[in-house]
């Protein structure tokens, strides 16, 4: 079975060499590895070895414009990052995050390219602080700000750019700046109340203003939003039980840390000063 399989993707890369002038021949075998690469590792190590990340960056360049080859091309990349730090590591090296930052932008009116280009920040960004800086240096802040603007009402846009912020916000890369200058929170935090009743949204959204709280220190920016009365509205609307509903109390209880008082009081501390008076972190 994996000699056939090997045997396989020779064959699609064969195609994509020898017919890589070919708009149509080169999007169908680069969505024919896509769909290869989705969920096994060893199929997306395989595929690095018979260079398909290189082709597909190739066809980017060469098919700029082509929807087909764009799609296929980006969703080649995010799901040979999906399991694989290896390919992680490749994808940081030769040039695949600035194809996909600059794809985003370039492409923002395509609903189908801006998400595969999502995905692929989301993936190629999960456990590798080196393509997070990478990331950061050529601008993904505002090319998922871009993608979210242009999107809002779609629920696969919204959740990938959510992900993408989740993986990219994470520990040891200081984005905060980027943050405030793209106006993020604000992206993020409008996604949460236009999808309030779509799960695969909200949680990833949950997510992503808890990773600028404890990793950014964001606390206050996102307390200014009045975020409370939304997550409220998540925990009476999602069952006690739910992943929705976790996430929402962790990140309340995030927003309401006392690690608040360093240089603000939330509008959660200040209703509870106001009933119960104020009280210094040391609990005086």
């Amino acid at each position: 079975w994996y000699q056939r399989r090997v045997r396989g993707l020779e064959c699609i890369v064969t195609a994509l060499k020898v017919h890589k002038g070919d708009e149509m021949v080169v999007g169908n075998a680069l969505t024919a590895l896509q769909i290869l690469c989705s969920f096994n590792k060893s199929v997306q190590e395989q595929c690095l070895k018979l260079h398909v990340m290189d082709y597909a960056i190739n066809a980017m360049l060469v098919f700029s414009g082509s929807d087909i080859v764009m799609e296929a091309a980006t969703g080649v990349l995010g799901n040979m990052c999906s399991h694989s730090n290896k390919n992680r590591t490749k994808a940081g090296k030769n040039g695949s995050i600035k194809m996909v930052v600059d794809t985003l932008k370039n492409m923002r009116r395509n609903e189908d390219v801006v998400a595969r280009s999502l995905i692929m920040l989301t993936n190629v960004c999960f456990n590798n602080d080196l393509n997070r800086i990478i990331a950061k240096k050529l601008g993904a802040v505002e090319a998922i700000v871009i993608g979210m603007k242009e999107h809002p009402d779609s629920v696969k846009v919204q959740r990938q750019a959510c992900r993408a912020v989740s993986n990219i916000c994470i520990k040891n890369v200081d984005l905060k700046q980027e943050v405030l200058t793209h106006k993020l929170i604000d992206h993020v935090v409008v996604a949460l109340t236009t999808h309030i009743n779509e799960p695969r949204v909200v949680e990833p959204v949950l997510s992503a203003l808890y990773s600028l709280c404890v990793y950014h220190g964001l606390r206050q920016e996102i307390d200014d939003t009045a975020i409370e009365n939304v997550i409220t509205r998540i925990r009476e609307r999602y069952p006690d039980d739910s992943p929705v509903h976790e996430k929402a109390l962790l990140t309340e209880v995030e927003l309401k840390s006392d690690e608040n008082c360093f240089g603000f009081i939330g509008n959660w501390r200040r209703m509870s000063h106001a009933i119960w008076g104020r009280r210094c972190c040391c609990g005086r």
